[in-house]
């Protein structure tokens, strides 16, 4: 089997667990339900095969004992997947699909963080990777210290962390080159960019001249 069929096999064994886990959808939600899955696919697939190191499970609303059973699902025939797990960062209800691979490597090596965090104050200026940050890395770190990256462990819970840390580990682990670390009163700890505007373009990759990928929206800083 091609390269190209065996990646296409896989999309669809994802699309398939996700389908199969999630339930069908009927009537007008239909083809969202449908257009969304296959988004978190693509997301998925390209956690699986390293080309990111996490991604966010937001197009879909899951909770990590159902992302757990896809998972589970997907070891069983895909090998790719042997070398990922599902995070939840429970204070935020964050759930991440993370390549162990990847992550263990620069946590293991000693790697500085590429992601450069800074603060969203009135005067923004940089920091070091937030403690919080560096605490539930710590954490993943000794989790995963007695057993390789592709053995039995499918799901994590982190501890409860701050809204500001959630946010800053979110954009450590999906490579964010810069990530906000919110600086929170008490007053504040539930909000973050309330009621700020942001300018959104759409972006599709083209391989050969030719779409591979549906739009996706980001933000304009992001490119």
């Amino acid at each position: 089997m091609s390269s190209s069929n065996s990646r296409e096999a896989q999309f669809e064994h994802i699309v398939s667990a996700l389908r199969n886990s999630l339930g069908a959808a009927s009537g007008r939600v239909r083809r969202v339900f449908l257009d969304a899955i296959r988004k978190t696919a693509v997301e998925f697939q390209f956690v699986a095969i390293g080309l990111r190191q996490a991604c966010l499970v937001d197009s879909v609303s899951v909770d990590r004992l159902i992302l757990d059973d896809v998972v589970g699902q997907l070891r069983k025939i895909s090998s790719g997947f042997e070398g990922t797990f599902v995070l939840q960062e429970p204070s935020s209800s964050q759930v991440f699909l993370v390549n162990a691979n990847i992550l263990l490597a620069e946590l293991r090596n000693g790697r500085p963080t590429e992601t450069h965090f800074i603060t969203a104050s009135d005067v923004p200026k940089r920091i070091p990777c937030p403690r919080g940050v560096r605490s539930a890395l710590s954490f993943l770190e000794e989790r995963f210290r007695d057993v390789g990256a592709s053995d039995c462990i499918i799901g994590v819970d982190l501890p409860p962390m701050s809204t500001s840390d959630a946010i800053a580990l979110a954009g450590y682990l999906l490579e964010y080159p810069v990530s906000y670390a919110p600086v929170l009163d008490t007053a504040q700890s539930q909000v973050f960019l309330s009621n700020v505007p942001l300018k959104l373009v759409n972006v599709s990759l083209e391989l050969a001249g030719r779409r591979s990928l549906s739009p996706v929206r980001l933000p304009m800083w992001w490119l």
